[in-house]
């Protein structure tokens, strides 16, 4: 399993380099603060894909959600710490033979081969750019009518604050969509209270864990507690001025 520079890791997991050896205890709880599996699986309500890359796995409780429905699984993440969990898991749910991980940047998602049927490209952000360049980064490693599933946000109205900033309409996230040769076969959105109280939880339990790893190591406090109130800002949950959804999309 190779390893990959501090400064690849720290991208991947949007955090200083100097947090990169205390990210297994920063993120104990990495699968409870993934995108909950059940949103996932209901994009697929008959057949999952035969093949799913999946980059930026984490601890691979996503990629696990759909070997369990029987598909063959590629998780790629650039902290071999979460990725030995990740095997440690697979092997106790009876998956090992569906899921292989390895340690990689997936910021150059065509390393990782081509003709896949779908890839995962989940809670990452704008790790490569914003949409249309994700999805021009993506596209090359999909087989023919190959799917991406990614998670991203619109604003529920158009608010020139935030369009300032990038935010895009719904009906931009679509032409954006369209212009970069998907189509969106499934728009789900993740507003419920239920998804509102993840989001919260999730902010919070990063919150915490940094703030007892200050005790530990008070020379990584300053980047610690920068990092968690980035973290709890990006999940405020009931931001109601724009509206967080999960994406299948199909290259044409």
């Amino acid at each position: 399993m190779t390893h990959p520079p501090e400064d690849e890791l720290a991208a991947t997991m949007d955090c200083e380099p100097t947090l990169v050896p205390v990210l297994e205890q920063l993120f104990t709880d990495l699968d409870a603060l993934s995108l909950p599996a059940g949103d996932l699986l209901a994009l697929y309500p008959d057949e999952v894909p035969a093949r799913v890359l999946d980059l930026g796995c984490g601890k691979g409780a996503l990629g696990r959600a759909l070997a369990g429905r029987g598909a063959e699984v590629l998780g790629v993440d650039g902290h071999a710490a979460f990725l030995h969990e990740a095997e440690a898991r697979v092997t106790a749910a009876g998956l090992a033979d569906r899921c292989r991980y390895v340690a990689g940047d997936i910021r150059t998602p065509t390393a990782w081969g081509t003709g896949w049927p779908a890839v995962l490209w989940l809670g990452l952000g704008e790790l490569i750019g914003p949409l249309d360049e994700t999805l021009a980064a993506l596209r090359p490693v999909l087989a023919a009518g190959g799917e991406v599933v990614l998670d991203d946000a619109h604003l529920r109205d158009a608010d020139e604050g935030l369009a300032d900033l990038g935010v895009q309409t719904e009906d931009e996230m679509r032409a954006t969509i369209d212009a970069a040769g998907f189509d969106l076969v499934t728009m789900r959105r993740l507003d419920t209270p239920a998804h509102f109280a993840w989001w919260t939880a999730a902010g919070q339990q990063v919150a915490e864990r940094a703030e007892a790893l200050c005790a530990a190591r008070p020379d990584l406090a300053g980047a610690l507690r920068a990092f968690a109130a980035r973290h709890r800002e990006e999940m405020h949950g009931d931001d109601l001025t724009v509206t967080g959804v999960l994406l299948r999309l199909r290259a044409r």
